[in-house]
């Protein structure tokens, strides 16, 4: 904690994490995980700008709070996966699932198969299992015909 105080991003991203997966016995709140992940974030680590983009689009589940309002943010979880789909990181695949979820689901966008289908596809070329799950399921479901 010490280090993420300091402006350490990898501390923060790793603070994010431990707030938004309640790990170590911390007690899981996601508004305290969305703060530390946007100081990570805010210093381009990658790591914490793609679990920002979960945590917006709603993968970590919702959190309420009267004064704040809800986490969710569609939009900017698409504008921070395009920050990381124009670079080469290792969380590119991840960007390109998220994409294809939020058209899958019509989460801040028009529900759009044939979108998802095409961010699904290149998230799984680069071996994405959850996107090749995706796929799947879009073709079982007959979404894509």
């Amino acid at each position: 904690m010490k280090a993420a105080a300091k402006g350490n991003k990898d501390a923060q991203y790793l603070m994010g994490s431990i707030y938004a997966e309640g790990f170590y016995g911390v007690e899981r709140h996601l508004l305290e995980a969305e703060k530390s992940l946007k100081k990570a974030a805010a210093q381009k680590h990658n790591g914490a700008k793609i679990m920002l983009a979960e945590l917006y689009a709603g993968l970590y589940g919702t959190e309420i709070n009267t004064k704040h309002g809800t986490i969710i943010n569609y939009a900017e979880a698409r504008k921070l996966c395009r920050e990381i789909l124009n670079t080469n990181s290792e969380n590119k695949a991840k960007a390109q699932y998220l994409m294809g979820y939020m058209y899958d689901y019509g989460l801040g966008v028009r529900e759009n198969p044939k979108k998802a289908f095409d961010w699904y596809t290149e998230a799984a070329n680069n071996n994405y299992a959850e996107a090749q799950f995706s796929l799947a399921w879009l073709y079982f479901k007959e979404a894509i015909f």
